[in-house]
């Protein structure tokens, strides 16, 4: 809920978090003011327990102690504190994680209050018809009702709970609940999920409230220090992560013992262990094992292969998040729920304990590495990559709350509670400059860069929707290749070409919707690479190709459906580019400015047209120099990803030659350094962030910077090697880690990091002799660190 505050305070909202007090100076970091809860009001972990006995005699034993102990016990100095902090200043809004019941009196009170909007911090807790009672750590069998289950459970064996409740409520003056204890979050005007869809078990009867907002996004900050042994992780063997979080990490004999024994000592893995910032003794550590407090998981999951965890609802989703598999040991809290989950949608194992034995984990962690496993995680990856939770925390915040006040009226807060709220305001039709003059430059940045995407989205679905109206295409399944090919991209190209405007105009929609009709383009190749590469994966999902060939299987047409796939794929990807021209045409943009942009546009196209047919024979048993890999790079993807669309914006803006060429000399040295980062991700990367198979350069064995660098500079014993391997009828797993390692050990990872270094030193001195303001300046640097420092 930090994250959340932060985020609200950067865009512009006064926030007040109520929270712990042990994380108060953390907090004010992030400009958010910090109200102290009282002692009383902590929440604490309880003990599992040890000893037999039967499952869901031990569940309901320990659900009713952590009901007691986290739900019914702080009620009252929770509720105390914040109507307190309410009373202060007047609040526009109250986000509350659904662990802090203090907020079910404020509910039920009758009085007014401002909008509340619980937050999801563990699976969804509510019952349904379609759902075993939460606890239980039961996955749903399909066609069966549960509502008589939910009520027994509810009304039975949790009845001195709800008796309690009551009580408690009436000592406040307040009404009874209306729902059972878990059910309390869906009496808050909102309920925002942190989660995707397809991590929740399916409800019919899903309250309206509900509002699915993906995982709050944890990032690291550029200088972190990594720790010594950071580099084993690059060995090409198998990285495990082990952990028991923040919560229940004061037993390792739990999980991270167990893991350590069980995997300790095996030269194909390498263990990373956090406590978690547990002082408990962690005892012998294997030589294959590096044991560590913390480390930020925006900078280790990318690496990791395998997650072993006791199931916190926020780490497990933020290794789902870049397509890790899991292994979940956990018993207490929300854990066995995360766990069933984790199982139910194919993504880890659920050893259904908290106290696994070596042998299990072992075997679990074998296993977890299938195919079947990956996939589904890669499957919820690309779900999760396609949300923008604060986006829409912002909007349904917006939505519930009043309109600004006036200036003179100013003074209002907007409130939170230990994790709490905040208004949104919002966003001028223009699409103003992001503000560089403020302390939180990078922040404001970070901002208008997440807007402009927002908005060039809106842009090609109105413009997609109504061409699928007029062509009738929506019934032969292409909307949802549209979805995944136009709008589930990073759109580099518009923002690029918007800049382009912007160094030369105001802030424009017209100039921003011609800026978007890119994506469209984009999409064209996207669609045509994907058939001439057979691709399995983009964007995290199934090739358009495979999807179209499913749908027209599953309507039991004749003919083959393979060739349908491909046939249709490649129809729609010329409908785009068609759309593309339109959507420019069409934008609003002034005739005249259009015609200075054609030539431009004609010459990017068939750039891109010849660096795609050259790339069919881009083969690295072929023998390229790295200097003709390079050359078709800036055609197929570098110039076509930054040089052209700057220089489109800049023309359509009416640019001066002298700006142009500058813009085109940027365009062109952040290109070459956006395309070596992608090689390196296509060697080293994670599926999660290139939305493509890990292995896929390397088993078509694409003649990419990388490769070809490291044929050139390795020994001869290493060139030979790899040569051979190479040359292998078909690279399978083993294989392909093997040319990894050799890649890494030739040295070219190191020299593609420098040439990517150099090219962006370059474009940021081309960019500090343009004269152009510091607003649009520091936009472009932004954006050069933004599109060439993706993680690994």
């Amino acid at each position: 809920m930090a994250v959340v505050a932060a985020d609200l305070r950067r865009r512009g909202h006064e926030v007040c978090l109520l929270t712990d007090s042990v994380f108060q100076e953390a907090i004010r970091m992030q400009d958010v003011r910090v109200a102290a809860l009282p002692s009383s009001a902590r929440v604490t972990p309880s003990d599992p327990g040890r000893g037999w006995v039967p499952d869901p005699m031990r569940r309901w034993s320990t659900g009713r102690v952590e009901i007691r102990s986290s739900f019914l016990d702080p009620i009252v100095p929770q509720y105390s504190a914040l109507t307190a902090e309410l009373g202060r200043a007047v609040f526009d809004a109250v986000l509350v994680d659904v662990m802090y019941t203090g907020a079910i009196p404020l509910l039920l009170s009758g009085r007014s209050r401002p909008p509340v909007l619980a937050c999801g911090v563990v699976p969804l807790m509510a019952a349904s018809r379609d759902c075993p009672p939460f606890g239980l750590g039961w996955q749903p069998r399909p066609g069966r009702d549960y509502t008589t289950m939910n009520r027994f459970v509810h009304r039975v064996l949790f009845r001195s709970e709800l008796i309690r409740l009551n009580a408690v409520l009436r000592e406040l003056g307040v009404q009874n609940t209306p729902v059972p204890l878990l059910d309390w979050p869906v009496l808050a005007d909102r309920l925002l999920q942190f989660t995707v869809p397809e991590f929740e078990y399916p409800r019919s009867d899903l309250p309206s409230t509900v509002v699915f907002t993906g995982p709050i996004p944890i990032t690291a900050p550029a200088d972190i220090a990594l720790p010594d042994w950071w580099s084993a992780l690059h060995s090409g063997k198998t990285v495990v992560h082990v952990t028991q979080g923040t919560w229940n990490n004061s037993d390792y004999a739990q999980l991270l013992r167990p893991t350590l024994s069980a995997l300790g000592g095996r030269d194909d893995v390498v263990i990373v262990a956090c406590t978690g910032g547990s002082r408990a003794a962690i005892g012998p550590v294997p030589a294959n094992a590096h044991v560590t407090d913390f480390v930020p998981y925006a900078k280790l999951l990318p690496l990791v292969d395998v997650m072993v965890t006791n199931g916190g609802y926020g780490g497990v989703q933020q290794a789902l998040g870049y397509g890790v598999p899991l292994v979940v040991a956990g018993d207490t809290a929300d854990k066995p729920e995360v766990a069933a989950r984790v199982a139910y949608t194919g993504a880890g194992i659920d050893l259904g304990t908290a106290r696994p034995r070596p042998a299990a984990i072992a075997t679990a962690v074998d296993r977890v590495q299938s195919s079947e496993f990956r996939t589904a995680a890669k499957r919820l990856a690309a779900a999760m990559v396609a949300r923008s939770p604060f986006e829409t925390i912002a909007a349904v915040l917006a939505e519930v709350t009043p309109s600004p006040a006036p200036p003179a009226q100013r003074g209002r807060r907007t409130g939170y509670r230990a994790r709490s709220a905040t208004m949104s305001t919002a966003f001028s039709a223009s699409l103003p400059l992001p503000d560089t003059t403020a302390a939180s430059a990078t922040a404001s940045l970070e901002r208008w860069c997440a807007d402009v995407r927002r908005r060039v989205l809106d842009e090609v679905d109105a413009f997609v929707q109504e061409a699928l109206r007029v062509t009738a295409l929506s019934a032969a399944g292409v909307d949802e290749v549209l979805r995944q090919y136009a709008s589930g991209g990073k759109c580099l190209r518009s923002t690029f070409m918007y800049l382009g405007w912007l160094c030369g105009r105001d802030p424009d929609p017209a100039a921003l919707r011609a800026s978007a009709s890119l994506e469209l383009l984009h999409a064209f190749a996207l669609l045509q690479d994907d058939v001439m590469d057979d691709a399995v994966l983009r964007r995290g999902e199934r090739a358009a190709h495979l999807r179209l060939c499913e749908h027209y299987r599953a309507n039991g047409a004749p003919g083959s459906a393979p060739r349908f796939g491909a046939s249709a794929a490649t129809l729609l990807g010329d409908m785009c580019l068609v759309w593309a021209e339109q959507m420019l045409r069409e934008s609003g943009v002034a005739a005249d400015a259009l015609t200075r942009l054609w030539p431009r546009y004609d010459a990017m196209r068939i750039e891109l047209a010849a660096g795609q047919f050259a790339d069919l024979s881009n083969d690295a048993r072929s023998g390229p120099t790295l200097e003709s890999v390079l050359a078709i790079a800036r055609a197929k993807s570098g110039n076509y990803t930054v040089r052209r669309p700057l220089e489109l914006g800049a023309s359509l803006a009416g640019c001066p030659d002298r700006t142009l060429n500058m813009l085109g000399h940027y365009g062109s040295r952040i290109g070459e350094a956006f395309q070596l980062r992608d090689d390196l991700l296509g060697i080293f990367g994670s599926a999660a962030i290139t939305g493509k198979p890990q292995d896929s350069d390397l088993v078509q064995r694409k003649a990419t910077s990388v490769v070809i660098a490291a044929l050139e500079m390795a020994d001869a014993t290493t060139r030979l090697e790899l040569s051979e391997l190479m040359n292998l009828p078909v690279l399978d797993t083993v294989a392909v880690a093997r040319c990894r390692t050799l890649i890494a050990a030739s040295g070219a990872p190191e020299r593609i990091e420098a040439m990517i270094a150099d090219r962006v030193d370059a474009a940021i001195d081309v960019v500090r002799e343009l004269a152009l303001d510091d607003a649009r300046r520091s936009a472009l640097e932004h954006m050069a660190l933004l599109c060439t420092a993706r993680q690994l």
